[in-house]
């Protein structure tokens, strides 16, 4: 029986984020995506990890779906989290297949998770934006006065 290696990096303090940037990269990895991170977080958040993890996660999740099922073309996954005075970007941006965007908006049930990223980020007075250009979707988040 052959071992799996577990190779972890060290993106954040936050041990619940740092697990789920590993876990989340792995999957992209085994599914052939290539990742480009750009991270950084400071210790001194005031707002709950776990609210950064929940989030982060299912971004990592939408853009490792999307570029699956991208079929060979363009799969790649751009993260950035970084610290801007007592503010927190987030941008997440894959590619995508443009026709999608047309037959994805008729199936009701497709978009929960982003509502729900939309509903945390509201909640925690930050601002959810989403758009496309060309063959790439992006989605950024600005979460206010969450460092000391």
């Amino acid at each position: 029986m052959k071992q799996q290696e577990t190779i972890t990096d060290f993106y954040t303090s936050d041990p619940i984020l740092n697990y789920i940037l590993n876990e989340k990269l792995t999957i992209a990895e085994q599914s052939e995506i290539q990742v480009n991170t750009s991270i950084f977080i400071s210790e001194n958040v005031k707002i709950d990890h776990d609210i950064i993890a929940i989030i982060v996660g299912n971004l990592m999740d939408n853009a490792i779906e999307a570029c699956t099922r991208n079929n060979g073309k363009g799969k790649d996954i751009i993260v950035i989290i970084k610290q801007f005075k007592s503010d927190l970007f987030i941008e997440i941006n894959n590619a995508y297949l443009v026709n999608e965007r047309y037959t994805r908006k008729e199936r009701q049930s497709a978009g929960i998770g982003i509502k729900s990223i939309r509903s945390l980020v509201e909640k925690n007075g930050g601002i959810y934006h989403s758009w496309t250009e060309a063959d790439r979707y992006f989605a950024s988040i600005v979460l206010f006065d969450v460092y000391e």
